[in-house]
């Protein structure tokens, strides 16, 4: 079976989105594939275009992914279009739209909707769509995840442990992992025992419910310097607080969001927090917004590709957050309170 000439993955959650990307691989690229990643929020270096057109090393294949990729403007995709013209053996590009989802479908900049390169990936379903986990397909998700790392559980074990994890994949497989850890077989040696998930072991989960992300973000933007945020973030989440905070920010980011964009009617909320987080989205604005996404981006990137540890990482998210909505510029190269207890 050829591959395509190029491929869209459209969803929210990264960690679906690398998942479909690990299986294209696997089906059209067996023999390995030299790969290249780049940033569509941010200026696209001359390399870029270049991996586009040349060979890999040893005259070998590349695949050119390119995340974020519904921040492209109009103009990228013009240029991109004679480029995506034909079918290259020596490059597979690869494009990630990672913007949320409204109304059971992806929100995607209309000038992409008319670039040659979607027109044509579409009719040739080049694309992979999916909203991210929902509450109704989480559950299939963790019997495929419980299934890779030899677990089980009964249906009442498995009903409240969906309960507690979010509709994100990546916290989700992260959970799922510290259960298979920590369960007999969990180490090398150790295989051949029983590995059955018990009521008892769902108190070692995180907890996504603790950690009040708004009232993190007010205490940002009242000021009161690092300590007290710092306070927030390890009185309800502790230093096992990233991705609770990663999934929480992105949920609170996208309702401010649409709230900033007029969209309140759309949202969910007692009226007087409707108008308390519609006054601040409209002060942070749409730019800021976009930035905390990205530092949420980041910081669940640079963990799972081993660059920095979860604590490197949750500081980092914090310093992010003091800079882009604090009162007045804040001063982030400081130890945290994390760092001095590590």
């Amino acid at each position: 079976m050829q591959r395509p000439a190029f491929s869209f993955l459209v969803c929210p959650d990264t960690e679906l989105a690398r998942a479909e990307l690990e299986r294209l691989v696997a089906v059209h690229a067996a023999g390995g594939f030299e790969r290249r990643a780049y940033f569509g929020d941010e200026e696209l270096p001359a390399r870029f275009w270049q991996d586009l057109s040349s060979p890999g090393l040893l005259g070998g294949s590349k695949l050119v992914l390119l995340r974020r990729a519904e921040a492209l403007k109009a103009d990228a995709w013009k240029e991109l279009s004679p480029r995506l013209a034909g079918f290259n053996e020596a490059c597979w590009p690869i494009f990630c739209i990672e913007s949320a989802w409204q109304k059971g479908s992806p929100k995607l900049p209309a000038h992409l909707t008319k670039a040659k390169p979607w027109e044509a990936a579409k009719a040739r379903n080049w694309v992979w769509q999916s909203p991210g986990l929902t509450r109704k397909t989480l559950p299939g998700f963790v019997l495929a995840r419980f299934k890779a790392e030899g677990l089980h559980a009964t249906p009442q074990v498995l009903e409240g442990l969906c309960a507690r994890l979010p509709e994100d994949a990546s916290a989700v497989s992260s959970e799922i992992a510290k259960l298979s850890l920590v369960l007999p077989g969990g180490q090398e040696g150790q295989g051949g025992q029983d590995r059955e998930v018990r009521p008892e072991h769902l108190d070692m989960l995180n907890s996504y419910e603790g950690l009040d992300v708004w009232g993190l973000l007010e205490a940002i933007q009242e000021g009161g310097g690092q300590a007290k945020v710092w306070r927030h973030v390890l009185g309800h989440g502790g230093e096992d607080a990233l991705f609770p905070l990663i999934f929480g920010l992105t949920r609170e980011v996208r309702t401010l969001w649409m709230l900033a964009s007029g969209e309140g009617g759309k949202v969910r909320l007692p009226p007087w927090l409707a108008e308390k987080k519609e006054r601040a989205a409209r002060r942070l604005g749409q730019v800021r917004l976009a930035e905390a996404l990205s530092l949420a981006l980041d910081a669940e990137l640079s963990v799972k590709s081993g660059e920095k540890s979860d604590v490197q990482a949750l500081e980092l998210l914090v310093a992010g957050l003091l800079r882009l909505f604090g009162p007045t510029p804040q001063q982030v190269g400081r130890p945290s309170p994390v760092s001095r207890r590590s």
